[in-house]
């Protein structure tokens, strides 16, 4: 009973635990499934702003004739109505700079009206009829008398004051255009509210914007954050309160915006309490993720099809499912040239997404996606140790009563333990276990290759042992599957924390453990073992690969982390493949990691080049480290990181290949090269 235990203790509380976590894993992958129908919008102010009103028009037909149904409608704000020529606005110390009759005479005007006016305040003229009444009705609705002032009419201009010159135009947002709507609405368009959650004093202003949704049938409402910082003691929560209410009583889809660092979303004021209330039980539970940009490169005739490979990309990558699409202007392309480019990459990846199996449809449904966190902790905590006791066994070569039964009161302790810490702690378990997944993966394939390399032949060594590896880096992201679920990580709310850590522990791990089980000699210490490995009759072909792959190690370091400026060579090669596969594979892994993995099984099996298996090994780590890190991407549905991976194991596969054959080809030439060199040595 003491050997069984001590045999297969380990292995069965695993498997248990793993059959513990089918049933969140499967409702992951459920709800991830179902979410495929992507809403495009339009964003009217963006594109009316910069084309005539001809093109505008025409623009809006070719968007209904592709399906695009939806338009994202902003709030009117001071520098939008600027930009049309309703209004004008300067800063008052402007103009008390002005010398011409009609400025001075306005200036003692609005000085004898607002005594306590800054020179840096700003100043808003109209004669406009219909903005006349529009803003003596909406300004007070927003702003107290400390933000600004209607200080009165003269010459037929409406004047006001805002007294906080700090603010820029776009933060004095004023309201939604009824008319625009209305004529939107008519045209056959369903409404998106983009609205920025600002610290308003008054807020019956939303008493409009809960009547535009009833009136116009509003589905989605896009929450963003305010460009300007409020002190906490200033800040009326009724603003966000009401947006809440909103949503929820009108049963709409709430849109979060993506940052444009692609981390996490943008946060508004309150935006927590907003998110919270709308996925309670009783709420719409409905939310989408929004992509916008505002990025000028490749948006020419030429590289148009880059907005396309950016909107699929993040529908495939980020799971987001509200494409908000905004009209790019490079310099020295005309405004409706960018429309046309606009619309031709719109159409696009409309198609290509569709052939992809997604659908486009101006409604959402609800989502029900709470897993019990703590339990898939717990359970996770218990697999975590259960790993580590194995890999120790691995390492070490023998198993141990006294470490099996340890392990199983640690880990006892450690499921106890996870409903008792405070639940902030929660966020560490991914982390950790990202390390131990990896680590684990690389231990059990190192392990295999000892016990098997004198037994199988070469070809299959090679693949059985990449799937052991891959088998268990697969099987293992089941955990890292569970432990990421939910709504909050799956909008992006929560972020997974640690990523460097999960690139570089790997790698180091690896070194360590290879030079364990493989180089180190039973009565020597690791001086000693090294001093012997440096002193060793070297090759020269083993140099040389040696340099290779120290090559490959320094581009590896130099490309792990968000890297924004990347190569022409690899944007190249990362388009290709999109075209190809779309759910992309990781460069790193089939450039790196698989071929090391090839080469390090042949050295093991053909040669005693310890310095090269052990450079091989440590870039071989490169695969744990990134397939590791793929499921760590929240935001990602879990089986297209599943494809990814088995993509770039087909890709790996080929490029391995090459660099087996390349291995062949220079073993021989060097040593030829070597021969020659000791001929002439003697």
């Amino acid at each position: 009973m003491k050997k069984i235990f001590v045999k297969y203790g380990a292995w069965v509380v695993i498997g248990v635990m793993f059959l513990m976590l089918i049933p969140g894993i499967s409702q992951r992958i459920s709800v991830e499934s179902n979410n495929n129908k992507v809403t495009v919008s339009f964003l009217y102010s963006n594109i009316a702003n910069k084309v005539s009103e001809e093109k505008l028009d025409s623009v809006m037909d070719e968007f209904k004739q592709m399906g695009v149904t939806t338009v994202s409608v902003m709030e009117d704000d001071i520098n939008y109505l600027v930009a049309r020529g309703t209004v004008t606005s300067i800063k008052y110390n402007v103009l008390c700079h002005k010398y011409d009759e009609q400025s001075i005479q306005i200036a003692k005007f609005i000085k004898e009206r607002c005594p306590d006016i800054s020179y840096d305040s700003h100043l808003l003229f109209t004669s406009d009829v219909r903005l006349k009444e529009f803003l003596k009705y909406s300004l007070p609705r927003r702003f107290s008398d400390a933000d600004y002032a209607d200080v009165g009419t003269i010459d037929g201009l409406d004047i006001y004051v805002f007294y906080d010159g700090r603010k820029e135009l776009w933060d004095y947002a004023l309201g939604y255009n009824e008319e625009q709507i209305r004529i939107l609405k008519d045209k056959g368009f369903d409404i998106a509210l983009v609205h920025k959650v600002k610290n308003y004093a008054n807020t019956e202003y939303l008493e409009d914007i809960d009547r535009i949704v009833k009136e116009y049938d509003v589905e989605y409402m896009n929450i963003k954050s305010d460009s300007y910082e409020y002190d906490d003691s200033e800040k009326n929560h009724e603003n966000y309160r009401g947006i809440s209410d909103i949503i929820n009583s009108n049963d709409m889809t709430l849109v979060v915006t993506e940052n444009t660092n692609q981390l996490s979303n943008q946060k508004c004021f309150g935006y927590a309490y907003i998110f919270d209330n709308a996925m309670k039980a009783d709420g719409p539970r409905k939310v989408l993720r929004s992509y916008e940009t505002y990025d000028d490169t490749n948006a020419d005739e030429t590289n148009y099809l880059y907005r396309t490979k950016q909107f699929f990309n993040s529908t495939i990558d980020r799971n987001l499912r509200f494409i908000t699409v905004t009209l790019p202007v490079p310099p020295k392309v005309s405004h409706d040239d960018c429309a046309d480019n606009m619309i031709k990459s719109t159409k696009l990846f409309i198609e290509k997404a569709k052939r992809a199996g997604y659908e486009f449809a101006p409604r959402t449904g609800r989502v029900d996606y709470t897993p019990n966190k703590t339990l898939n902790s717990a359970i996770c905590a218990v697999i975590m140790v259960m790993c580590v006791l194995v890999a120790l066994e691995m390492i070490l070569g023998k198993k141990s009563f006294i470490l099996t039964l340890s392990a199983f009161v640690l880990s006892a302790l450690a499921f106890v333990g996870t409903f008792v810490i405070p639940a902030s702690l929660l966020v560490l378990y991914p982390m950790a276990y990202s390390v131990v997944h990896s680590c684990f993966a690389m231990t059990v394939f190192l392990f295999f290759l000892k016990k098997t390399k004198d037994r199988l032949p070469l070809l299959a060594l090679i693949l059985s042992g990449v799937g052991v590896l891959v088998g268990t880096l697969l099987v293992g992201a089941v955990v890292q599957g569970v432990l990421l679920s939910g709504i909050n990580y799956y909008v992006n709310n929560d972020i997974f924390r640690g990523i460097k850590l999960s690139l570089l522990v790997p790698i180091a791990y690896t070194a360590v453990v290879f030079y364990i089980m493989f180089i180190k000699k039973s009565k020597s210490g690791f001086l000693t073992d090294v001093a012997n490995m440096l002193n060793a009759n070297i090759k020269v072909y083993w140099l040389l690969i040696g340099c290779v792959v120290a090559a490959v190690g320094v581009y590896y370091i130099i490309r792990s982390g968000n890297v924004n400026e990347i190569s022409s060579i690899e944007q190249f090669v990362r388009s290709t493949l999109t075209e190809i596969f779309p759910a992309r594979p990781r460069t790193k892994e089939f450039l790196v990691g698989y071929p090391a993995v090839v080469l390090l099984i042949y050295y093991v099996k053909r040669t005693n080049a310890d310095a090269v298996k052990w450079i091989l090994a440590v870039a071989a780590s490169i695969v744990v480290a990134s397939v590791a890190n793929s499921f760590c991407h929240v935001f990602t549905d879990f089986t297209t990181i599943v494809s990814r991976t088995i993509n770039g194991l087909i890709i790996g596969a080929c490029i391995a290949f090459v660099a087996y054959v390349a291995n062949f080809v220079l073993v021989k030439v060097a040593k030829i090269v070597s021969k020659k060199i000791d001929t002439e040595m003697r």
